[in-house]
């Protein structure tokens, strides 16, 4: 794990991949966030996320996410990073993916190791602006999800994110209007899209420059 860390933080200390990596997921007209915030115009709404990387039995890595339960909103049913929108009660954004990571999946931060902030995420029909967080597991996790918020826990191997093959494009149906030939993941029946498919792909230009 130190090594990987190490390699991992010393890479984001060069810089992030930033918005063209995350480009690979991001629908045509879409713009980086800081830009995008200053078209829309609007004060965002602000959230944040924790992506965590898992080690597994036998030397493999995992990355988690969540099924969100079908609701009437603009993310509901979808797969997700644990995390949510930023209380006025938090002291700051990464408190909030701190809280929101154990509210979510039982997870505390006494069981993981902060990797660093990366590149945030407009998304324009929810106003929120999500700030992503990296961290690493000490050891194998244990979750207790939230009932809830939390439809289910799955887990992706690393060796399956950077795989070429997992890059794909859908047709989403929400509440704005039909989605064409939207970029996405697809593994097996998980298709991962929108916002949390960006936070993916700048997750995977990282291990991808570390030869993970």
């Amino acid at each position: 794990m130190n090594d990987i860390f190490r390699r991992i933080s010393e890479t984001i200390a060069l810089g992030l991949p930033g918005f063209p990596a995350q480009e690979e997921m991001t629908p045509p007209g879409r713009f980086p966030a800081d830009r995008a915030v200053l078209m829309s115009q609007t004060e965002p709404r602000h959230g944040a996320v924790m992506a965590l990387l898992n080690p597994l039995p036998g030397g493999t890595w995992s990355l988690i996410y969540i099924k969100r339960p079908d609701y009437d909103g603009t993310h509901g049913g979808q797969m997700a990073f644990p995390g949510g929108k930023a209380d006025l009660e938090d002291e700051n954004i990464l408190f909030t993916a701190k809280r929101e990571t154990i509210e979510e999946i039982g997870v505390s931060e006494n069981e993981y190791e902060l990797i660093g902030e990366l590149t945030p995420v407009y998304i324009p029909p929810s106003n929120f602006l999500v700030h992503p967080f990296l961290a690493m597991a000490k050891d194998t996790l244990a979750f207790t999800p939230d009932v809830r918020e939390v439809e289910y826990i799955w887990q992706i191997p690393v060796s399956d994110l950077l795989s070429k093959e997992s890059v794909s494009t859908a047709n989403f149906n929400t509440a704005y209007g039909t989605l064409e030939d939207y970029p996405c993941y697809i593994f097996g029946n998980h298709i991962i899209w929108g916002a949390t498919a960006m936070i993916t792909a700048e997750i995977k230009a990282l291990l991808l420059k570390i030869d993970f």
